[in-house]
């Protein structure tokens, strides 16, 4: 079974009793690599404990490459800010990628399945990483995008 939309924080209020087997997609996968672990580990150590959503990860990801994209134009202007952070390439935890021409940015996406309570082996093991979807096969392709910021 699918989910239209299962995030981590769901995950564990529901329970892997219940949750098991349910398979979503997410752009954040907490347990992905030591990057996705530490930033993770300072998270819910500042959240009550609470474990964070791809919403979480995308916030502070954004928000970190904003301000990286100010120090790089030195301005706030934000004509010259969305430029600077269509040029910079996203390198952070959370995304290795890019932000395209109409403003989408270019990610993996993660195909993710709730473990049965039996293959969990410690904290907010969850989940077990099926399938990564490269960002070109998960996005629509720029050539098919009706935005009016795409050159044409």
């Amino acid at each position: 079974m699918a989910a239209l939309l299962l995030q981590f924080p769901d995950t564990h209020a529901l329970g892997l009793e219940a949750a098991q087997g349910l398979t979503a997609s997410e752009t954040f996968f907490w347990d992905l690599d030591d990057a996705t672990r530490a930033w993770t580990k300072r998270l819910v150590a500042r959240n009550a404990g609470k474990p964070p959503s791809m919403i979480h990860a995308g916030t502070y990801g954004a928000t970190l490459h904003y301000l990286k994209a100010v120090a790089a134009a030195g301005t706030t202007d934000a004509t010259k800010v969305v430029a600077k952070m269509k040029e910079l390439p996203i390198d952070d935890f959370y995304t290795k990628g890019t932000v395209r021409e109409d403003g989408r940015v270019m990610r993996p996406y993660y195909l993710l399945q709730v473990k049965k309570p039996s293959e969990s082996k410690y904290q907010f093991d969850y989940l077990k990483l099926l399938a990564t979807v490269p960002a070109e096969q998960a996005a629509r392709p720029l050539s098919e995008s009706a935005c009016p910021m795409v050159k044409r």
